[in-house]
Order: C-alpha cells, then sequence, then structure tokens
C-alpha cells in the first residue's frame, strides 16, 4: 500500500461536488484530510492518500482534469497553511487570420497550468470567435491572457450574466 500527501486548492465550480468521495469510490483510495477550509466560494484541503500507487496516480490526474490544483510532497506539505486562491475570468476572444489554426486554448492550458471552459464559439477557416471562462490561480490566468495577446488575439472581458 503507498502513502502520497497532496494539497488541493478546489475552483468555485466543484465546491458542491463530492470529489473526494469519487477518490475513495472510483480509484479505491483512503483519502485523510488533516486540514480543510472550504466556503461557498473556495476550497483547500491537506490529504493523506493510501493505496495502490498507480490507483494514486490516477486519482491525482483526474483531480488535475478536474481543475483542481494539486501540490505533491511528503510529510512536510502538512505543514502549509493555506492554498493559492483560485479565480475565474470570462473572456471574449476574437482571432486574427493567422492564428485562427493554432491550438492557443491547450497551449495555455499546458502551459500556464489553467483550466478553459469554452461557453461559445463561432469559428471558421478565416475568422473566429471564443467565449471562454479561465479558472486557476491569478498569476496564472495572469500569464495566459499575456500570452494570448502575443499572440494578437483581441481580448475583452464578459460582464454580468452573458455566458450564465
Amino acid at each position: 500500500m503507498a502513502k502520497k500527501y497532496v494539497s488541493l486548492t478546489f475552483p468555485e465550480a466543484l465546491i458542491k461536488e463530492p470529489v473526494i468521495y469519487r477518490l475513495g469510490k472510483d480509484f479505491n483510495i483512503v483519502p485523510n484530510i488533516f486540514k480543510a477550509k472550504v466556503s461557498h466560494t473556495e476550497g483547500w484541503l491537506i490529504l493523506e492518500l493510501n493505496g495502490e500507487k498507480g490507483e494514486i496516480e490516477k486519482a491525482i490526474g483526474y483531480l488535475k482534469g478536474r481543475g483542481v490544483i494539486v501540490e505533491e510532497g511528503g510529510k512536510e506539505i502538512l505543514k502549509k497553511e493555506r492554498g493559492k486562491k483560485i479565480s475565474t475570468v470570462r473572456i471574449h476572444l476574437t482571432f486574427p487570420d493567422m492564428e485562427i489554426r493554432r491550438p492557443v486554448i491547450y497551449e495555455i492550458g499546458e502551459k500556464y497550468h489553467v483550466v478553459t471552459n469554452i461557453r461559445r464559439a463561432d469559428m471558421s477557416e478565416r475568422a473566429g470567435w471564443m467565449d471562454i471562462e479561465i479558472c486557476g490561480d491569478d498569476a496564472d490566468i495572469d500569464r495566459s491572457v499575456d500570452y494570448l495577446k502575443e499572440k494578437k488575439i483581441k481580448i475583452n472581458p464578459i460582464e454580468g450574466d452573458v455566458i450564465e
């Protein structure tokens, strides 16, 4: 049986979902909560994960895929006091002709560890626009938006309930 310590920071969208329950049910992991701070807008946990090594790795992949920021470590992680604050921004992107075929949404997820959610889009071979949500640490979101600007993609904030 393997053991791994993790710090988990949840985006607001996952606060009401039984993510820790899924670790036990779907991956046969026994999560032991050492520290936690959960509110209606953010969640942070320090866990000890017990189970088969492969299942622990699959569980961590599941968490990351859901948009959870996962910091792995040994017992030293138990000394952490708080995780990163996770935010969500909604932006409208207008793509120039030269960037329409590039996988820039994928690239910002990979390079800056943000989770993207395409809410609306109209893309063709010559022009396109997209409304997306970017979820992650504030600094990572800023870096991903800067990257999009470097690619000459026009960015406008979406305010109010435009996407909801």
